[in-house]
């Protein structure tokens, strides 16, 4: 019922716009008319266009920095490039480069960049009222934003470089002030002699330890070596020259070797060597004798007196030799004692 309603206004509302149009065509005719004057008067008056269209490729430029200053600048790097092909400074100079290039050469135009979706590139479209002069105008435009960037470019290396250039002028004032500043310590505290006096007392130290450590060397023979053994070490091992008596000669008997002597003669090592070549000798004289003489024969009893008497003489200088051995250690370890506490004073210097 609703719908039937509707269709009959609907067809009422048709006839009547048919009847309207059969009574005023001409209204509809004029109209048009008057439209298609207007379009032919304006294509008439409407100067020819032409169009040149060039491509350029804009890579992003080379970076060092890093995180959100780089994100930055590529996300406005396209639309800046845009700025620059559209930019009337840009024109301006392209207008002055056709100018010098081709001075015939007479128009007007204008460009319009697009980027190309998802690429780098960028598609110059330029409008004029010459087409050689536009696809001219075109060209130098695009020239210009290449000159443009690098006269950008060396203009901020060129500021880059003042910069950088006052900077290390700053360092270096700075510099000699540090120094200046050092070399007035330096010769205020008097630290030339520093060095000289840490050289010394390194080689004092280095002395220290060497005289410790042949105490304590001297200190560990005296130690373990029995008194025989000490007497013949400390020798080194060498008997003294033979006596103006000829080994060979048998001594006499009642004769024996002044003490005097050997002591004028050397020390307790030298008498300990000469004693025991002597008791080696008598020692020998009397087996000789032993085999010819009867034990109770004066000459050979006074032999062994005399072996006796250098055994004892032996004996007296073993005693002389501990005694001196225990004097020289108590020395040495009170001269240790005394080297270990000027070691550790020399050291916290």
């Amino acid at each position: 019922m609703g719908n039937s309603h509707w269709t009959a206004k609907l067809a009422i509302k048709t006839h009547r716009l048919k009847v309207l149009a059969k009574k005023r065509w001409w209204v509809l005719f004029l109209l048009a008319c008057i439209g298609l004057a207007y379009q032919a008067y304006y294509v008439y008056t409407t100067p020819t266009r032409y169009e040149s269209m060039g491509k350029m490729l804009v890579s992003g430029r080379a970076d060092t920095q890093v995180g959100a200053a780089f994100s930055e600048d590529l996300v406005n790097f396209y639309g800046t490039q845009i700025q620059h092909m559209e930019s009337p400074a840009v024109w301006e100079r392209a207008r002055r480069r056709i100018e010098l290039e081709n001075p015939g050469l007479q128009g007007q135009a204008t460009v319009t960049a697009r980027q190309v979706p998802r690429a780098a590139t960028f598609d110059i479209v330029g409008s004029g009222d010459h087409p050689a002069y536009t696809q001219a105008f075109v060209n130098a435009v695009m020239e210009e934003v290449v000159a443009f960037k690098r006269d950008m470019r060396q203009e901020s290396t060129g500021s880059q470089m003042l910069s950088i250039g006052e900077e290390l002028a700053r360092l270096r004032q700075d510099l000699d002030q540090r120094e200046a500043e050092l070399n007035n310590f330096v010769e205020t505290n008097n630290m030339p002699n520093w060095s000289q006096e840490s050289e010394t007392a390194a080689t004092f130290l280095s002395e220290l330890k060497i005289r410790k450590s042949e105490l304590s060397k001297e200190l560990h023979i005296l130690s373990n070596l029995t008194a025989d053994q000490l007497l013949v070490q400390q020798s080194g091992a060498s008997l003294p020259p033979p006596t103006e008596q000829d080994p060979g000669t048998p001594v006499e008997p009642g004769t024996t070797t002044d003490n005097a002597s050997l002591n004028a003669g050397g020390d307790l090592r030298t008498q300990y060597l000469l004693t025991r070549q002597e008791l080696g000798q008598k020692q020998a004289e009397v087996a000789q004798l032993s085999k010819v003489l009867r034990p109770k024969h004066p000459k050979l009893m006074a032999m062994n007196e005399q072996v006796a008497s250098l055994e004892n003489l032996l004996g007296t200088i073993r005693e002389q030799s501990v005694e001196s051995s225990s004097s020289r250690k108590v020395s040495l370890e009170a001269e240790l004692a005394g080297l270990d506490a000027s070691i550790r004073e020399w050291e916290e210097k």
